[in-house]
């Protein structure tokens, strides 16, 4: 992995494009099936995603012959994705437990774009950076659970981490969540 930085002064900014942008557009579509029995729940499934963004065309300001302008850059996004849910439900003297884990695999056909920059004052675009997402293949693992208590409060806690198989990006999310029905 390459870091990459730059700086010319500390009264640098960059000026965002005065025209809203239109909008990303995405896709995604899933199948799965669900076998319920005896309050275990079984469920594969897979899902593909497509994703277009377009990041408008701007220039760095503060830094006079330095500055830089970043041409209009495309973004496209493909991914197909296998998953297996688990989830058991158990009656307590107290309410509800219901325990579940999550494994999914995700592989990346398409995350690619072309950065064209050049200097301000030149007009032009001469230098290109082929820009390339991190791992094509990704491992999700997730744990969790809900209290239910009574008919009005749930608790529940959610770990999830997911991996990349080239071993260059790595991600952790912890949930907390508290529903109140009234």
């Amino acid at each position: 992995m390459t870091a990459v930085s730059r700086s010319v002064n500390a009264k640098l900014c960059c000026k965002r494009p005065d025209v809203p942008p239109a909008g990303p557009s995405f896709m995604t579509r899933v199948c799965g099936f669900e076998h319920r029995r005896d309050g275990l729940l079984i469920s594969p499934y897979g899902r593909l995603s497509a994703s277009r963004s377009t990041l408008d065309m701007f220039t760095e300001e503060g830094g006079g012959v330095y500055n830089l302008t970043y041409d209009e850059q495309v973004v496209e996004s493909l991914s197909g994705t296998l998953g297996l849910r688990f989830e058991h439900s158990r009656p307590m003297d107290w309410g509800n437990l219901t325990s579940r884990a999550r494994l999914e695999y995700t592989h990346e056909f398409e995350n690619s774009s072309e950065a064209r920059i050049g200097y301000a004052d030149r007009g032009t675009f001469p230098y290109a950076i082929d820009v390339e997402g991190y791992s094509r293949d990704e491992l999700a693992i997730g744990l969790g659970f809900d209290a239910q208590l009574g008919e009005l409060w749930t608790l529940g806690l959610d770990y999830r981490t997911a991996f990349g198989t080239d071993g260059d990006s790595r991600d952790q999310t912890v949930a907390v969540k508290l529903d109140v029905r009234f």
